[in-house]
């Protein structure tokens, strides 16, 4: 620790991060408590702990391989080297176990394959015969395994081309069918759909991997690598709308865990040495995420990184997170793999341009609408997927809308309000004790001025939600057609009340509140006239704050059909009734704007 103006700061802390040197020295930080770890924690997985272990040792390799690139970390050569052999030796008590159907051992493989091919003539040109093949043998085994339909298929396409570049046995009828996999999942303008969701997996798995497979095939696949760039670049254009002025990402979706693994898409533009974005740009975003998350608490006490986001935080984790799942962040370090005269380290920031106008991604059903410059918003809907039901999707995908400054929540007991995370979400309950919430839906519709989406919490109860961007926040509209009496919440955006150090100002139909820091959490009733609080959740459920305060309205619907219509905003711009359009009820549901009349029922109902 280094103590300056009275207070202590770690190497990291101070780190600039401004040149690969910098990063050199990050990674070496990051290091450090990794040098005595037993790959292993006390927190348990959905897989065994001989494969935790070698999730734990795998996923460093991503930085490590381009580190010793660099001629640095030549203390790691000797234990890795002899770790993969060990590991990979079927007649040795640390051998990794082949892999069967579906097994978290494929997850880590390329990891493994990758980091011999970028350090082929350090490590695997001084391998013994014996040593290479037992290697190719236990990497080769993943071929005729039974594997998810998702991103999973480049784990096949990443370590057959590896092993063909080192010179073993491959096989190309299994990379020509994950090929073809891959392909059916491509929707258009850049995005796949990974087991029917569309979230960070898109920049951190489909598109690093394809742009690793463009470089590592372009001798020999040349069809391939011209798509995955052409599509990465594509990516590119509306990837980067996930990104504050200053780097930070919009948290939404699964994997949360792997932190600035979100920026490693741009870390592999540069290994691809595809300018997707202007260097400058690149720079900013990438540099700047990392510097976010370098200075927030991520760590344990060890000095190991947490299973969590912002900070350790098991409640928001995975099924399939162990102590060393947020490893793969590492990921990001492939841009240390990089000459010294790389153009992206010769650039100079150039910070993203506010946005001023909505981003539409209607074939995904997401609209990102300006806020502030370091804040975006994310509208989405359609994003739940029935096949696969990780921990706490309802939260992660399901909510209205998701923001960079305000996280969401995730929920606790599927009963009382301070549990179930009601930020950004409509909550529906017979007795005002135990919760539904919007989870698989019935339609999806995304226009240039909303998104439309039909739900039943009930078989007796359809809600035809509109999610309709407005000035620096968005409009809620919720027809509810319920044969039975129901209590609705409905919750606007979390702020942080780490400090206990919240404005609240509650009118008769406007509730402001307002951190010492100057974010502000905004409702404002349109329709309708229902009781309005400030809700203080029990602590650890939004991803950012351990301790929030969420605005809420809420009171009692009846049998028939019931409207709720409330503009909701977490800008720090001061916004009142009278900047809103009015909203009124004639037989359908109308919103009068600058004059024009938009009927949003006049279809759905």
């Amino acid at each position: 620790m280094i103590l300056v103006d009275n207070k202590f700061y770690s190497s990291l802390d101070l780190n600039p991060l401004k040149t690969k040197k910098d990063l050199l020295e990050a990674l070496k930080y990051f290091l450090k408590p990794v040098e005595e770890w037993e790959f292993s924690g006390s927190t348990g997985t959905c897989y065994s702990n001989e494969v935790v272990a070698l999730e734990g040792f795998s996923r460093i390799l991503w930085a490590l391989g381009s580190g010793i690139k660099t001629g640095e970390f030549k203390n790691w050569i000797d234990k890795i080297t002899g770790m993969i052999i060990d590991g990979c030796n079927e007649g040795d008590k640390s051998f990794w176990g082949f892999p069967i159907a579906f097994d978290q051992r494929i997850v880590e493989m390329p990891a493994i394959a990758f980091f011999l091919v970028e350090t082929k003539d350090i490590i695997w040109d001084t391998l013994s015969p014996r040593n290479k093949t037992s290697i190719g043998n236990w990497l080769y085994s993943l071929n005729g395994k039974e594997i998810p339909n998702n991103n999973w298929e480049f784990f096949k396409v990443i370590v057959n081309t590896c092993l063909r570049l080192l010179g073993c046995k491959y096989n190309q009828g299994e990379i020509d069918h994950s090929l073809e996999k891959i392909d059916s999942m491509y929707i258009k303008s850049g995005w796949y759909l990974d087991s029917e969701k569309i979230d960070y997996y898109n920049g951190f798995a489909f598109h690093y991997y394809g742009l690793l497979y463009s470089k590592l095939a372009k001798n020999f696949d040349t069809k391939w690598s011209i798509i995955f760039q052409e599509r990465a670049n594509e990516f590119a254009k509306s990837y980067k709308h996930f990104f504050c002025q200053d780097g930070r990402e919009i948290p939404f979706g699964r994997s949360l865990t792997y932190r600035f693994a979100t920026v490693s898409f741009f870390s592999a533009c540069i290994y691809a040495d595809m300018e997707l974005l202007p260097w400058g740009e690149i720079k900013a975003i990438l540099l700047g995420n990392l510097r976010y998350w370098f200075k927030n608490p991520i760590f344990n006490g060890d000095g190991l990184l947490s299973i969590g986001y912002r900070y350790p935080n098991l409640f928001m984790s995975e099924q399939y997170n162990s102590p060393t799942s947020p490893y793969w962040a590492f990921k990001t370090f492939l841009l240390l793999n990089s000459k010294d005269d790389h153009p992206f380290w010769k650039a100079e920031e150039v910070i993203l341009p506010k946005l001023k106008e909505n981003i539409v991604m209607s074939n995904k059903n997401m609209i990102i609408y300006p806020s502030d410059g370091n804040n975006r918003v994310l509208l989405t809907s359609g994003q739940y997927n029935l096949g696969y039901e990780v921990n706490q999707q309802a939260a992660k995908y399901s909510k209205f809308a998701y923001s960079t400054i305000s996280g969401f929540c995730v929920c606790n007991e599927g009963y009382m309000l301070e549990k179930i995370g009601c930020d950004n979400n409509l909550c529906l309950s017979e007795d005002g004790y135990y919760w539904r919430v919007k989870r698989e839906i019935l339609e999806a519709k995304t226009t240039k001025q909303y998104i439309y989406t039909k739900w039943s919490p009930w078989k007796d109860v359809i809600v035809k939600t509109f999610l309709i961007p407005h000035l620096n926040g968005h409009i809620r509209i919720h027809l509810i057609e319920s044969n039975r009496p129901l209590v609705f919440v409905e919750g606007g955006f979390s702020i942080n009340n780490e400090t206990s150090k919240v404005k609240e100002t509650i009118t008769s139909s406007e509730i402001t509140l307002e951190s010492e820091t100057g974010e502000r959490s905004n409702i404002i009733q349109m329709i309708g006239k229902y009781n309005q609080r400030v809700l203080e959740p029990i602590p650890n459920l939004n991803v950012l704050w351990n301790r929030v305060k969420i605005p809420i309205i809420q009171g009692n619907l009846t049998k028939g059909v019931n409207i709720i219509g409330t503009f909701y905003s977490d800008t720090n711009s001061k916004i009142s009734s009278r900047d809103l359009p009015k909203l009124d009820r004639n037989n359908n549901l109308l919103i009068y704007k600058n004059g024009n009349i938009i009927n949003f029922m006049e279809e759905q109902c």
